[in-house]
Parts: C-alpha cells; sequence; structure tokens
C-alpha cells in the first residue's frame, strides 16, 4: 500500500514539477516582454532586466502551479486509463478510496506551496517590480542629459546632442530630436536648445523640421524658436502608494483597522482572505481534475493540454467573479468565497455520483 501511495504521488508531482517549469518560462517571458516594452523609453542595465524577469515569474507563480498541478492530475489519470493500469490496481483490490487519497495527500503538498506563494512570493514580486519602476521614472528626472548619446525622453520622443550644459536646466547644443506620435512623425535639427525635463518642455532654437502626418503628407519647416512639451507624468499618483496586491500580511491588517471606508475595506479583506482562500481551491480543484480526468477520453495529450486547460480557466475565472463580487461591499467578503465553494462542491458531488454509477469497468 505505501509503494502504491508513494509511486502515485512521484508521478503527479514529476509531471506538476515540467509542466510548472514550461509555464513559468512562457508566460514569464510574455509577462516580461510586456514589461520591457512599458519600459522601453529607458535603458535598462542587466541588473534591471534580471529583476523584470524573476518579478514576472513570481508575480505568475501561483497561478502557474495550480495549474501546472491540475494538468498533471489530467495526464496522469488519463495515461492510466489507456495503459489498463487503473482497471489492472482495481483488480488486485485498490479502490476509488485509495486514488481519492492519493489526491488529497498531493493536494495537500500543493496548497502548502500555495500558501507560501500567494503569502511571500507574489506580494514581494509585485512590489520589487512597482519600486523598480518608480526609481526609473525618478532616475529620469534627476539625469544629466548624455552628450552624443541617444537619450529617450519619453517613448515618443528621443533626443540627441554634440554638446550639453547643466545649469538648473540643460542648454543644448547641435542637436537632433525625433519624434514619433499616432498624429505625426519628426525629425528636428537646431543649433541649439534648452530641455526642462520636470517642467516637460524642450525649447529649440535656429533649426529646421521636417514631418510626416498621418495622412502621409511631409511637411517642412524652419524656425528660431519652436517649444515641445511632452508629459511629466511618467507614474500617476496612485502609482507611489503601495497597493493592495504589493502589501505584507501586516500591513493588509494594519490598513484594514485604520480604513473606515466600508467599500474600500472589504477590497483589502478580499485580498487577505484571498491569500488563503486561494491555495485552499487547490483541495477542491484537483479532485475536481481527478474526476474529469476518469470521465473524458483524450489520447492526445495536446487535446488533454486544451481541455485541461479550458476547464481549469473556466473555474479561474469564477473564482475571479467570486472575489469582485465579494468587493462590491454590499454582502460581506466570504460570501463571495463560500459561494466559489459550494458551487465547486456541487461539481464535484455530481462527478462523483456519475463516476459510481457507472463502476470499475468505466474506468
Amino acid at each position: 500500500m505505501r509503494l502504491f501511495y508513494s509511486y502515485q504521488i512521484k508521478e503527479y508531482l514529476y509531471h506538476t514539477v515540467i509542466i510548472f517549469c514550461l509555464l513559468l518560462l512562457f508566460i514569464g517571458t510574455i509577462r516580461a516582454t510586456l514589461i520591457f516594452t512599458e519600459l522601453s523609453q529607458f535603458q535598462l542595465s542587466l541588473f534591471n532586466i534580471i529583476i523584470i524577469f524573476l518579478t514576472s515569474i513570481g508575480e505568475i507563480s501561483a497561478f502557474s502551479l495550480l495549474l501546472s498541478a491540475y494538468l498533471s492530475i489530467l495526464f496522469v489519470v488519463q495515461r492510466m486509463k489507456y495503459e489498463r493500469e487503473i482497471l489492472a490496481l482495481f483488480s488486485l483490490g485498490y479502490s476509488l478510496k485509495h486514488f481519492l487519497k492519493v489526491i488529497f495527500l498531493f493536494s495537500f503538498k500543493i496548497f502548502f506551496l500555495l500558501l507560501f506563494l500567494t503569502m511571500e512570493v507574489v506580494p514581494l514580486s509585485k512590489r520589487l517590480q512597482k519600486d523598480l519602476k518608480v526609481n526609473l521614472y525618478k532616475g529620469l528626472m534627476e539625469s544629466s542629459i548624455p552628450e552624443r548619446t541617444p537619450f529617450p525622453i519619453r517613448d515618443t520622443l528621443v533626443l540627441y546632442a554634440k554638446r550639453t550644459l547643466e545649469n538648473g536646466s540643460t542648454r543644448l547644443y547641435d542637436t537632433l530630436v525625433l519624434e514619433d506620435t499616432q498624429e505625426k512623425k519628426g525629425i528636428y535639427f537646431a543649433k541649439s536648445g534648452v530641455l526642462v525635463l520636470k517642467q516637460g518642455m524642450l525649447i529649440l532654437e535656429k533649426g529646421n523640421a521636417f514631418f510626416k502626418e498621418a495622412s502621409g503628407s511631409i511637411e517642412v519647416m524652419e524656425f528660431k524658436y519652436y517649444e515641445i512639451s511632452f508629459d511629466t507624468e511618467g507614474l500617476k499618483k496612485e502609482d507611489f502608494y503601495i497597493k493592495r496586491g504589493e502589501m505584507t500580511l501586516s500591513e493588509l491588517k494594519e490598513t484594514i483597522q485604520k480604513e473606515k471606508d466600508k467599500r474600500k475595506i472589504y477590497r483589502y479583506m478580499t485580498e487577505l482572505y484571498g491569500r488563503i482562500f486561494y491555495p485552499l481551491t487547490s483541495l477542491f480543484l484537483l479532485l475536481q481534475a481527478f474526476f474529469l480526468g476518469l470521465i473524458i477520453y483524450a489520447p492526445q495529450r495536446t487535446l488533454l493540454f486544451i481541455i485541461g486547460s479550458l476547464f481549469y480557466l473556466l473555474f479561474f475565472g469564477f473564482y475571479n467573479f467570486c472575489t469582485s463580487f465579494s468587493e462590491t461591499g454590499k454582502f460581506h467578503p466570504l460570501v463571495g468565497f463560500f459561494l466559489f465553494f459550494i458551487s465547486i462542491s456541487l461539481v464535484i458531488w455530481i462527478s462523483y455520483v456519475y463516476i459510481k454509477k457507472k463502476g470499475a469497468t468505466y474506468l
């Protein structure tokens, strides 16, 4: 019996680790690429790139782990069905109860891992990522303009100056400016100019400009004085605040005690409860995955991956709906979570009754 439990759990863990690593690499790379695009105006150091990639992985680690465990159970159960291994074990005296015991043991392992990820890794990753973004924008506002080096003022505005002189504002000499917006694309050449970053103002003196409008028309202009204004609000004011997803447990509890607005209190409480209840969903979802693996038949792993992912995303979407329901302020946050667990319990019960009616020959 001990050998049976050990063999089954190793099978689930093996598939979970492989799928988890692949999902982290795939989804984490996509997430990091989106952040790189957002911060494309900055000259990111190797350290910044590593931080962005690691925090992107950390941010999606809990989601990926639960999905990996869900898919691993589907893969293992389908393999055992296809190779008639389940029938062989039933003929040796094993029953559905023994398989369910393995699922519960495996689910508890995933539960504690998820608890660590939702309590520590995910909020820390979000906090580090936001701190990096804030520091990059602050550094841009305080930095000096390098000579003979392209300097991105904004993602739509790049400045190049042959010589610069810092004196409160930046005095520019022999300047080239590239502007690329949805309305137009422009190139400016100027003998001199003044850049005031904090005020979002660039003044060009004695030069020429070439514009290409969105309609395709080209305009050439000579100027003695030309002013370009740009948005200095790289970060919104709320971006400087620590959001609930970035808070530690102690910070969440402290905020709940200080906050007076009922709806905001419920939002913080939902975040707090979610860090416990999301890991708890593993005890239900993985059991549902086991029953789903017994009911469906998908010999091709690609098809099984698609089916499993769709079912998981369906439950994940319903979980998010229930948590958003908890944030309305009309009901206690626990109501939304209980709605999810009651619903998933009903699905599990129906699946169990269906399998019991089919009997061992169905396996």
